[in-house]
C-alpha cells in the first residue's frame, strides 16, 4: 500500500513537471524573435475615384495598384530589410512578391510608414523615420498634349475631372507598435496635394456659344503665392506628416485644355438660378498653400469662344483668424459665371475630395519631374 502511494505521488510530480515544461515552451514561443513577414491592408482617407489606369477607386485601391512600405525598429528593421512594395489583386488582397525586398517583424515594436505611388521611394539603406522624404511634383501642363487635357466624360456635378498628367501623391498615417504578434496592419493613406476646381457657367446675358477650351491658373503680376521649386530644385514630402517643402520657390503656372467626349471644347451650361450646381468641376492638383491667400494674388484665365477672360481669385474668409488657404487633401471649388462682358466668381466652397468623381493619375510610372 505504501509503495502504491509512493508510486502515485511520483507520477503526479512527473506530470506537474511536464506541465511546467510545456507552459515554459509556450511562453518562450510567444516571446520569441521569430521573424514574421508583414501583411498590410491599406485604406484611403478623403478619397475619390480614378480610372482603371490610375490607382484609387472610392476608398480603396484599384487592382494592380502598388504602394511603398517601410518599417522602423531598432534592430530588425534598421537596415535595408525595412522596405517592400505591396500590390493589390482583384480580391483586394495585398502581397509582396519581391523575394529581395521584404519586411520582417520580430518581438520588438516597429513603426510602419508608406507612400503612393510606389515608383518614388525614400532612401531606405538605413532606418526610415517620420522625417524621411520622397520627391514629389505637380504637373504644369500646356496648351497642347493629351496629358494636359481634361476630357469631360461624366457631366454629373459629383464628378472631379483632371488631366492624365496628374499624380496623386499620398502618405500613410504612421502605424506604431507593430510586431510579430500583429502581422497585419491597417494603413490609412492621406492625399498630400491640394485640389483647386472650377465650375464655369454662362449667364443669360451672354449670347455666344459658350465653348470653353482652356483654363490657366497663375499668379497676379510678379507674385509667387502659387509656387513651385526653383530651376533644378525639387519638392519633398515627409513620410510621417505629408508636409511638403519647396526649394528656392518661384512662380508657378498651370494650364489645362478642356474638351467633352469627341468635341474639341466643353459647352457651358446656363447659370442656375438657385444654389443647385449643374456643371462638373475642372480640377488641378497644386502644392498646398498653408498661409493666407491674399485677395487678387492668384488669377484664373478661361478661354471661351476663342477669347480670354481673366478673373482674380477673391480672398475667402472661411477662417476669420488665418484667412483662406489651400490645405492638403481638400478640394477648393470656385463657381465662375460668364456674363455679357466679364467673368465673376459668385461663390467659393471647400470640401473633401469626392468619392464618386474621376481623376486619372500616374499610377506607378516614373513621376513627373517637380515643376
Amino acid at each position: 500500500m505504501k509503495k502504491q502511494i509512493e508510486t502515485t505521488g511520483l507520477l503526479a510530480m512527473c506530470m506537474l513537471v511536464m506541465s511546467a515544461c510545456s507552459n515554459t515552451e509556450e511562453v518562450a514561443g510567444e516571446n520569441s524573435d521569430k521573424l514574421v513577414e508583414l501583411q498590410i491592408a491599406p485604406s484611403i482617407i478623403q478619397a475619390r475615384d480614378v480610372t482603371a489606369t490610375g490607382a484609387v477607386t472610392g476608398t480603396s485601391f484599384a487592382e494592380n495598384s502598388s504602394i511603398a512600405v517601410y518599417a522602423n525598429s531598432t534592430t530588425t528593421n534598421a537596415t535595408s530589410n525595412n522596405f517592400a512594395i505591396y500590390t493589390v489583386d482583384n480580391s483586394s488582397q495585398w502581397s509582396n512578391s519581391d523575394t529581395d525586398n521584404k519586411i520582417y517583424l520580430s518581438s520588438e515594436d516597429a513603426t510602419i510608414y508608406a507612400n503612393y505611388p510606389s515608383g518614388v521611394t525614400a532612401t531606405h539603406s538605413s532606418a526610415v523615420t517620420a522625417e524621411s522624404t520622397i520627391a514629389v511634383g505637380t504637373f504644369a501642363g500646356s496648351d497642347s498634349g493629351a496629358d494636359a487635357t481634361i476630357t469631360i466624360k461624366d457631366n454629373s456635378t459629383a464628378a472631379i475631372n483632371a488631366c492624365s498628367g496628374e499624380i496623386d501623391y499620398m502618405y500613410a498615417t504612421p502605424a506604431p507598435n507593430i510586431n510579430n504578434k500583429s502581422t497585419s496592419v491597417t494603413i490609412a493613406m492621406n492625399h498630400a496635394m491640394s485640389m483647386v476646381s472650377f465650375r464655369v457657367y454662362k449667364a443669360d446675358t451672354y449670347n455666344n456659344n459658350g465653348h470653353l477650351t482652356q483654363i490657366t491658373l497663375e499668379n497676379v503680376s510678379t507674385g509667387t503665392a502659387l509656387a513651385k521649386p526653383g530651376s533644378g530644385e525639387t519638392a519633398t514630402m515627409k513620410l510621417g506628416s505629408g508636409e511638403i517643402t519647396l526649394s528656392n520657390s518661384e512662380a508657378a503656372t498651370y494650364t489645362r485644355v478642356i474638351k467633352e467626349n469627341t468635341d474639341s471644347h466643353y459647352t457651358l451650361k446656363a447659370a442656375p438660378t438657385d444654389a443647385t450646381e449643374t456643371s462638373p468641376a475642372f480640377s488641378i492638383l497644386v502644392y498646398p498653400i498653408n498661409a493666407k491667400i491674399e485677395s487678387n494674388s492668384i488669377k484664373a484665365t478661361f478661354k471661351i469662344d476663342g477669347q480670354d477672360y481673366t478673373v482674380n481669385l477673391p480672398e475667402f474668409t472661411a477662417d476669420t483668424t488665418n484667412g483662406y488657404s489651400w490645405t492638403a487633401g481638400k478640394n477648393h471649388i470656385y463657381k465662375v459665371t460668364l456674363g455679357g462682358k466679364e467673368l465673376t466668381i459668385t461663390s467659393v466652397s471647400i470640401t473633401d475630395w469626392d468619392s464618386t468623381g474621376t481623376l486619372i493619375d500616374g499610377g506607378d510610372l516614373t513621376p513627373v519631374p517637380a515643376s
